[in-house]
């Protein structure tokens, strides 16, 4: 097989690994389901000659905060989505022309997956994914080769799914511009999880940190841009010696006693006037939690606006301590609020954060000796390569890369 699409089978094994270190083994789908989700999905499929289109359906946060960011900076640039239920019967027609081409294939795709089965190191939940990439790879490629209909470039912001992963490989295959935006605090202290070694156009990256952490894989881009983190910058507040307002920002799947004991504990140890409490925005038990005193941050308040309003957030592990530290919050770093252990993304080893590996160790004491140090800058900046820099400049540069990119793709 053609060593671009066994890149992405390397990446969905990689990541399902890790996913189930975390979560336990997930149940695989039957062939069945996995084909009729393919079906369902490339029915979706909708390429705008005149746009950039980003990967999937545009729904999770990550993706609309890119999307609004390269908005934002080139607002004379279409940037749609590849998937829409807009104009779903005149695709659907479209979808059987496309059926015919790839129902031929389906065989030759089977024994592909069922020649996995001897290997141990790929498991049903990675053929699964794997052919969900190779359905909407084919699909892609009856699009952009078959019917001839090509988009100015692509983005992907998520290559670890397989809707990302098929999208870019038939991107690069009939030269599409490419372009990766990695979304998320991706350090050298994130676990092992095998970023896709894609020769993209062009490589957003945050940070160096982001850079040291998939640096192999990053030089195979043509062109590597850091744009640090988008959105407003204030200086680091002084560590507080009352708490008024206390936020805590929560990652994805919290456990319900945990937090209870956290609110039990920071109640009776700080006595803060308020507390404000932000969940994951994936996170089901931020739709029905409620507590006594207790205020649920809104679902779609900013991550800044929520650390404006409080004078210290407590952390797990999360990216968005970047954005609370960007506008001057101060972070208290807690380990035990998630499964991922302890400093997944290293903001504690560097010093960026005062950690604690349990919450009832929890002392403002550390506040003074990490926020007060003279290379606190330093450290930041690796994480968020815009932080004290002038944020129109990085915009222009990454404007620019752009811009020349999608140019070289002819217009119908």
């Amino acid at each position: 097989m053609n060593i671009l699409l066994l890149r992405p089978l390397i990446t969905i094994r990689n990541h399902n690994s890790f996913k189930e270190r975390l979560n336990g083994k997930k149940k695989s789908e039957s062939l069945k389901n996995i084909f009729l989700k393919s079906i369902k999905n490339i029915s979706l499929i909708e390429i705008n000659t005149s746009a950039v289109v980003f990967s999937g359906k545009g729904n999770g946060p990550a993706f609309k905060r890119e999307r609004e960011y390269l908005h934002s900076i080139l607002p004379e640039v279409i940037f749609c989505s590849t998937q829409s239920k807009k104009n779903f019967f005149k695709r659907s027609l479209l979808s059987l022309s496309l059926l015919v081409y790839i129902l031929p294939l389906l065989p030759r795709l089977l024994r592909l997956l069922k020649s996995f089965r001897n290997n141990k190191r790929i498991t049903d939940l990675d053929r699964g994914k794997f052919f969900l990439f190779l359905i909407d790879f084919l699909a892609y490629q009856y699009f952009f080769t078959i019917k001839g209909v090509k988009p100015k470039g692509v983005i992907a912001h998520a290559l670890l799914s397989p809707r990302g992963l098929s999208l870019i490989t038939a991107a690069i295959k009939e030269r599409i511009p490419s372009i990766f935006i990695l979304h998320g605090a991706c350090t050298p202290f994130t676990p092992d999880i095998s970023y896709p070694t894609f020769p993209v156009d062009l490589h957003l990256l945050k940070s160096q940190a982001s850079y040291d952490r998939i640096g192999i894989e990053a030089d195979l881009a043509k062109r590597i841009v850091f744009y640090g983190l988008p959105g407003n910058e204030a200086p680091l507040r002084s560590p507080p010696e009352t708490i008024n307002r206390l936020g805590i920002c929560l990652p994805y799947a919290v456990v319900l006693r945990d937090l209870n004991s956290l609110l039990d504990h920071v109640l009776e140890t700080f006595s803060p006037e308020n507390i404000v409490i932000r969940f994951h925005p994936r996170d089901p038990l931020g739709k029905t939690y409620r507590r006594e005193n207790v205020q649920i941050s809104s679902k779609g308040e900013a991550i800044q606006d929520f650390a404006e309003s409080c004078d210290l957030i407590i952390a797990g592990n999360t990216s968005a301590i970047l954005d609370i530290l960007k506008i001057g919050c101060p972070v208290i770093y807690v380990a035990n609020l998630d499964s991922f252990g302890w400093d997944v993304y290293g903001f504690v080893k560097v010093g960026l954060v005062p950690g604690f590996s349990v919450f009832e160790n929890i002392t403002l004491r550390e506040l003074g000796i990490v926020y007060l140090d003279n290379e606190w800058q330093n450290k930041m900046i690796y994480f968020d390569s815009s932080y004290g820099k002038s944020r129109q400049a990085i915009n222009d540069g990454v404007k620019s890369e752009i811009l020349s990119l999608i140019a070289k793709q002819p217009c119908d």
